[in-house]
């Protein structure tokens, strides 16, 4: 009598190994188990049960790392490789899909924008940005001009003491940039904000300060950039030490940037503590603004290209 064929009860997989056109999965495709027993009847009956047997490994045509996924057919278990996939046409960024040949063309544009000779450059940038803080620090002063010296002058609890002190801070930044440090002479450096200058003063200085500054600037090329500035650093004393300090001309006019920005915060906040409006300019009013394209048309065109 035929028994009917028992349900697999363990599966045993062998590993893979790889070819140079795909995986070879070794499938186990026929299981098999006899076994013998003696009938009611005195006669021996063969009963078919189930036996490992290994055929041929099957080379599977899918890519090298494509996950397998185990399936049952007709109660025999296979290992089925997954369809081959086609390459995606949109890729993920920051949880938003964006189609690749969109892609592709906005880096198109953007080799192409590079190679319009009317781009503007960083050289460019960098000018403007020192025309904008140069056109907004005069419109500080004359708010700071307006102010009794009592209140100018008093202890704030700032990064500097007084209003007039961080003012002043900005302008000794910029000379021991541009003046002292670029020309490697830091052991000459005397600070404005210790020589106690009137405002008229300070207002001289600036305007010296500012002259250089843009004379600088529009002396250089873009290739000039990427120039590399050391200066020795100073001793207790203040006399010229043998540690030497590095940094790009790059590093350095952002740097300027930067630190006039933040100081003109701190400003606002000291002049919103005692009722006084800030002449705070924003990016778009410089460049709306009939006064400030005045300015920068002026500052664009110095007069002499010799450093003072």
């Amino acid at each position: 009598m035929r028994l009917p064929v028992q349900p697999i009860r363990r599966l045993a997989l062998l590993p893979s190994t790889h070819e140079a056109h795909g995986v070879q999965a070794l499938a186990l495709q026929g299981l098999r188990q006899t076994k013998v027993r003696e009938t009611k009847r005195g006669s021996l009956q063969r009963r078919q049960r189930k036996t490992l047997r290994l055929r041929r490994p099957i080379l599977c045509g899918t890519t090298l790392g494509q996950p397998k996924h185990r399936v049952r057919e007709h109660g025999i278990a296979r290992i089925r490789e997954p369809r081959p996939r086609t390459p995606s046409k949109t890729v993920s960024f920051h949880g938003k899909i964006f189609p690749i040949s969109a892609l592709e063309h906005n880096m198109k544009n953007e080799a192409s924008l590079e190679e319009d000779s009317n781009m503007r450059s960083e050289l460019d940038l960098l000018q403007e940005w020192y025309a904008y803080n140069s056109f907004v620090r005069k419109k500080y002063y004359h708010i700071l001009n307006k102010l009794p010296k009592k209140v100018l002058t008093r202890e704030t609890g700032a990064s500097f003491p007084s209003l007039l002190d961080i003012f002043t801070h900005v302008l000794d930044a910029y000379r021991w940039w541009f003046l002292y440090v670029y020309s490697d002479r830091l052991h000459e450096y005397k600070r404005l904000r210790e020589a106690g200058l009137s405002l008229e003063q300070i207002r001289d200085e600036e305007r010296k300060i500012d002259s250089h500054v843009r004379k600088f600037l529009y002396r250089l090329s873009l290739a000039d950039l990427e120039n590399s500035i050391t200066w020795h650093h100073l001793t207790r004393t203040g006399k010229r030490g043998k540690r030497v300090h590095k940094c790009t001309l790059r590093d350095m006019l952002w740097h300027m940037i930067e630190e006039e920005l933040q100081h003109r915060g701190e400003l606002n906040a000291l002049l919103w503590q005692i009722n006084v409006n800030p002449p705070v300019t924003g990016w778009n009013p410089w460049e709306e603004d009939s006064t400030a394209k005045a300015f920068w048309e002026r500052w664009r065109e110095p007069k002499s290209n010799k450093l003072n």
